[in-house]
C-alpha cells in the first residue's frame, strides 16, 4: 500500500487525525484532543501506539520517531499489515499517512492470546493462512538478527549456560538450515502481545517484521511466549501441520529454543530480571537434559 487510504465518511483526516498527531507530538499530551477520548496502547509518547475515537469507529493510530529508519519501518508496515488484512489476519489500515510518521488501522477489540487449547487452536489455524500464503517480497536474515541480539546479553547468563550457549545456538542452527524447507510469508514477531482472539479466532497484529522466513519460527515464537501445555502445543502443530512429523516437531522445538534466547536477551536488556530469569532457565534446562542434540538427530534422521 502507498498513500492514504480513503477514510470513513464521518471522519476528516486531514483536520482530526493530524490535530491529534500535532497534539501528542507536542510538549503537553494531556491537553484535550479533537477527536473523542485517546486511550494510549502502547509507549506513552511517540513512539507509541494510541487509540482515538472516530465518530463511531475505534481507531489503532501508530507513530513512531522521526527518522529515516523509522520511516522505512512504518512504510513496510503499511504494506506488510495490508497484507495481512487482506488474507483476513489482521486489522483493515485505514490510513497510512507518511508527512507525518502515522500509520492507522481500525481498532480490534479482542484479547491477548494465551496458552489455552483453544487459542493455540486458532493461532495454529491463521498460521496455516499465512504461510499458504504467495510469497512477499520482503527478505530478512532471521540467524544473523538473532545472533546479533542474543549475544550482547550471553555474558549476563549463569554458567554453565554462559559458557555452552554459542555451541547450542551453532549446533540448532546447523540442524534447521540442513532441513530447511522452502520460505514461506511469515509475521516474524508473533509474540502473545500480537495476537488478539476475536470471536474464536486469531487476529495478528504489529506487522512490522513480516518477511519470507521459516514457518518454524512464527510457531516457535508463539509457543515461548504462552509455553502451553503439552496438549495445547499439540493443538497449535496439528491445526498448522494437519498431521505434524517429527520432524515438524522437533524443527518447532528448536526454534522455541531460539525465541527463549532472544526473550532472555530482550528482557535482560530491558532489566527486568525476573522476567529474564524465566526464559534463562528453560534455557539451561534444555542445556543439561542434552534437547539441543536430540532434537537435532531427530532432523537429521529426517
Amino acid at each position: 500500500m502507498r498513500g492514504p487510504v480513503k477514510p470513513p465518511s464521518h471522519f476528516v483526516f486531514d483536520r482530526d487525525l493530524r490535530a491529534v498527531v500535532a497534539r501528542l507530538r507536542g510538549p503537553v499530551c494531556a491537553a484535550p484532543f479533537t477527536v473523542g477520548d485517546l486511550v494510549v496502547l502502547d509507549g506513552g509518547a511517540p513512539p507509541g501506539v494510541f487509540r482515538v475515537r472516530a465518530g463511531d469507529e475505534m481507531l489503532a493510530l501508530k507513530l513512531v520517531d522521526d527518522d529515516e529508519t523509522s520511516r522505512a519501518m512504518l512504510a513496510h508496515e503499511a504494506d506488510a499489515a495490508a497484507f495481512g488484512a487482506g488474507l483476513g489476519l489482521g486489522p483493515a489500515v485505514r490510513a497510512w499517512m507518511p508527512d507525518v510518521d502515522a500509520l492507522v488501522f481500525a481498532f480490534v477489540p479482542g484479547v491477548e492470546a494465551d496458552g489455552s487449547v483453544a487459542s493455540a487452536r486458532a493461532v495454529g489455524a491463521a498460521l496455516r493462512v499465512l504461510h499458504g500464503a504467495s510469497p512477499v517480497p520482503w527478505t530478512q536474515d532471521l540467524r544473523g538478527d538473532l545472533h546479533e541480539e542474543i549475544a550482547a546479553s550471553v555474558p549476563a547468563w549463569p554458567t554453565p549456560l554462559r559458557d555452552a550457549w554459542p555451541a547450542l545456538e551453532d549446533a540448532a542452527w546447523e540442524a534447521l538450515d540442513a532441513s530447511a524447507g522452502a520460505l514461506v510469508p511469515c509475521h516474524d514477531d508473533l509474540h502473545a502481545e500480537n495476537v488478539l482472539m476475536v470471536d474464536g479466532r486469531a487476529t495478528f497484529i504489529d506487522w512490522a517484521a513480516a518477511a519470507m522466513g521459516d514457518a518454524a519460527w512464527d510457531l516457535g515464537s508463539f509457543v515461548s511466549s504462552v509455553d502451553p501445555s503439552d496438549e495445547a502445543r499439540a493443538a497449535l502443530l496439528e491445526a498448522r501441520y494437519g498431521t505434524p512429523t517429527a520432524a515438524d516437531d522437533a524443527r518447532v522445538a528448536l526454534m522455541t529454543l531460539l525465541a527463549d534466547a532472544y526473550s532472555a536477551a530482550w528482557f535482560t536488556n530491558l532489566e527486568q530480571v525476573t522476567e529474564a530469569e524465566r526464559f534463562v532457565r528453560r534455557l539451561d534446562d534444555a542445556r543439561a537434559r542434552g534437547r539441543v542434540a536430540a532434537w537435532s538427530a531427530v532432523l537429521r534422521a529426517g
